[in-house]
């Protein structure tokens, strides 16, 4: 099998269709795509590419970074993606534990690379240029047959613990979460252009033969009043996003021709959802829950999310629906379990992590903690905080936000001394009702929420607290 066959398939179906496109009139067809995905890996093989061997990529999204990935994994290859805000100390322990053959970078990318010393002694660099070349008129363009356990892409990320830890995507997992993902959101339901923000959907699309707008990195209000201005038929049909996203969208776009959205985030307040739904009355909207090693977990549609969890009184939609069918569950005290095909296998490089989250069952199975802990009334998921969060601290949370309103705080314990603290925002003149309502709440620390820096959606309370001096 060689999962880029999905893609392929599609090229050779629609190959006038729209793949990819951006607000600077780049528009790129999947013929085209196909068409970069054979200079991409023609390239690679006069390198000496092939099966097994690992290609470190820093690039940003859009037709070199996609048509790359399909090149690799076309020969059997992997693709190894580092998040650009990783520390140095962190990139010298990836170069270390995969070893790339081949590096491949833009200009902005090569400065990056230039201040790693890991990176600097990968023997090859590759760069844009290569895109520019002729199609060699003798040449073919090769699928390598894979088993479906050979790593296609491997993300690093940092940690809880602070150090990478790899999360691999085998050909066979990709294939497999293609399957699951088109089945439980029907993305075949809609032809036309998905605003898409995360590059894992983005690859569904492609599959699925459906466009995608690469937006801007930077979410200005600019950028985003200029997805009205696009032509009719390039306007997005839906959206696939995190919740901040769906924010910025709410406030600064019309979008009159969506029909659908993915939303994914397990602590959204009930009012975001509400204005989406308010704004877009006819938009088909489903809330995703899942993680970067396994998407999606449970699937439900988000009105019924909305309504589940303003029934128990939450001010956070914490209604997750069941888990879908392809995946096995068990759950824990404090944490849900998850096995499947789409489920990914141990992590690279990050053994603490493996031991903490991932676990092998008498039948080899592989089995990943999620990580957050889950409630389950009539089969029905339900988000209760993450796993290393005491559960009275996240209700006692819960009710602090139904109270005020507003979940720009969090609770927690003084680094320092065993007594709950509440630290946020917009709490300054009301810290004498907090205190009255709330009893077990020593003190009220006003600092900035802090969102982790990538899908700027869920609270970073390390560094919140950092910011505090705490």
């Amino acid at each position: 099998m060689n999962c880029t066959e999905l893609f392929f398939k599609q090229a050779k179906e629609r190959p006038e269709t729209i793949a990819l496109f951006d607000f600077k009139g780049n528009k790129t067809t999947f013929k085209d795509l196909s068409r970069m995905s054979f200079l991409a890996q023609n390239e690679l093989r006069k390198e000496g590419m092939k099966p097994g061997d690992t290609i470190l990529l820093q690039e940003f999204p859009g037709p070199r970074l996609y048509s790359l990935v399909i090149g690799i994994l076309s020969l059997g290859a992997t693709a190894i993606l580092v998040e650009p805000w990783m520390p140095i100390q962190n990139i010298e322990k990836v170069i270390n534990e995969v070893k790339p053959k081949l590096f491949f970078s833009g200009f902005i990318g090569k400065l990056w690379g230039l201040r790693v010393k890991g990176v600097r002694n990968i023997d090859r660099w590759i760069g844009p240029s290569l895109f520019k070349k002729p199609i060699p008129s003798k040449d073919h363009f090769i699928l390598e047959d894979v088993e479906d356990n050979i790593p296609g892409i491997i993300t690093f990320t940092t940690g809880t613990t602070g150090d990478p830890k790899g999360v691999v995507r085998n050909q066979g997992y990709l294939v497999h979460q293609h399957r699951i993902l088109s089945k439980v959101l029907e993305i075949d339901k809609h032809k036309g252009t998905d605003l898409c923000v995360f590059a894992n959907f983005v690859f569904l699309n492609l599959a699925s033969g459906r466009p995608s707008l690469i937006m801007p990195m930077k979410w200005t209000e600019k950028n985003f009043k200029k997805l009205d201005e696009l032509p009719d038929e390039l306007r997005p049909e839906t959206v696939t996003s995190g919740p901040s996203y769906l924010m910025h969208l709410i406030k600064y776009a019309k979008l009159p021709n969506l029909k659908g959205g993915h939303i994914g985030g397990a602590l959204t307040d009930i009012w975001i959802f509400e204005e989406a739904i308010k704004k877009w009355p006819k938009a088909e909207w489903t809330h995703v829950y899942g993680s970067s090693e396994a998407e999606p977990v449970g699937v439900v549609d988000l009105k019924e999310a909305v309504l589940k969890s303003k029934e128990k009184g939450y001010f956070q939609t914490l209604c997750l629906g069941k888990p879908v069918s392809d995946i096995s569950v068990q759950n824990e005290k404090d944490a849900l379990w998850v096995s499947g095909d789409h489920v990914c296998p141990r992590y690279i490089g990050n053994e603490e992590e493996n031991r903490k989250n991932k676990r092998k069952d008498e039948n080899g199975k592989i089995w990943h903690n999620m990580g957050d802990r889950i409630k389950q009334d009539n089969s029905v998921m339900w988000y209760s905080g993450r796993s290393g969060q005491p559960q009275e601290e996240f209700e006692l949370e819960q009710k602090v936000y139904q109270f005020l309103k507003s979940s720009l705080s969090f609770v927690t314990n003084h680094p320092k001394e065993k007594r709950l603290i509440l630290v946020g925002e917009k709490l300054k003149g009301k810290e004498d009702q907090i205190k009255k309502e709330f009893p077990s709440i020593s003190e009220i620390v006003h600092g900035k929420i802090i969102r982790d820096i990538r899908h700027r959606s869920r609270i970073n309370r390390v560094e919140s607290l950092r910011k505090c001096g705490l």
